[in-house]
């Protein structure tokens, strides 16, 4: 049987920060929450979120509402489309919640030994060279530095794709480093 979709239901177990936090950085500033407002070009947070109260309210171009109102105005779609992202969005949370108290969530990573460890971290930033692009920067006036000491200093670029260097690592999980 289909369970109905009610509003009082996803409003009492979804809380209007989650949901906006995804798409505005907020400050706590007293018992609200401030940020930019992502409905209009601002440099000073005028857009409030009152998590107590659930409702946000932007003074700069007057948008405010509830957490339907939020994600209708965000995401162009309409009631019932945001009603039901909500929904399952509180069904994750709750199988969640559930798979957590019946302990079938494990970490499974294996503690490595330091030397290991040291290895490990030594052959990643191996991989790491340092771009040109920063290599002229690092050897311009201002900073001085011969190819030497970029080397010797152990400069590095960050790569493109962060995940990158972890490649090799795929389908091993320690602790102390994401895997791939």
């Amino acid at each position: 049987m289909r369970e109905r979709l009610s509003v009082e239901d996803v409003k009492l177990n979804v809380d209007i920060l989650d949901v906006i936090q995804e798409y505005v950085i907020l400050r706590k500033s007293g018992r609200n929450y401030v940020g930019l407002c992502p409905f209009h070009s601002e440099k000073t947070g005028s857009f409030n979120v009152n998590q107590q109260e659930q409702f946000f309210k932007c003074f700069g171009c007057g948008a405010g509402g509830d957490v339907f109102t939020f994600l209708m105005k965000i995401t162009s779609e309409p009631f019932a489309v945001v009603l039901k992202m909500l929904h399952e969005r509180q069904e994750n949370q709750k199988s969640g919640i559930q798979r957590v108290r019946e302990g079938s969530i494990k970490k499974d990573t294996k503690k490595l030994p330091d030397k290991e460890l040291h290895q490990i971290s030594t052959s990643l930033a191996q991989t790491l060279v340092v771009l040109d692009k920063h290599k002229t920067h690092l050897m311009s006036p201002s900073r001085g530095l011969s190819e030497k000491e970029i080397e010797i200093r152990g400069y590095r670029s960050f790569p493109d794709k962060p995940w990158q260097p972890f490649s090799k690592m795929k389908n091993r999980n320690y602790e102390g480093f994401p895997s791939a």
